[in-house]
């Protein structure tokens, strides 16, 4: 019985580390795109330097605190 349990929260762990190492980068990278987007659409001139200066200024404390944020989430599940 003992091992049952250790096999699943053991499962739970390789969940929780893809989660929290593939989901959100994936959606720092879908603000990546949605910035660059956003920008073109109202025809500013981009060049790579402010795009990565803008996306570090916005987007990168967005992808951290939705990290913590989805951490506690999970501990409070369980």
């Amino acid at each position: 019985m003992s091992t049952k349990n250790n096999n699943q929260s053991f499962k739970f762990k390789i969940f929780d580390t893809i989660y929290n190492f593939l989901i959100y980068p994936l959606l720092t990278l879908f603000y990546f795109i949605w910035i660059f987007y956003f920008y073109s659409a109202f025809n500013v001139e981009i060049n790579f330097i402010s795009f990565i200066g803008a996306s570090l200024v916005y987007f990168i404390p967005i992808g951290f605190l939705g990290y913590f944020i989805g951490i506690k989430i999970l501990k409070k599940k369980n």
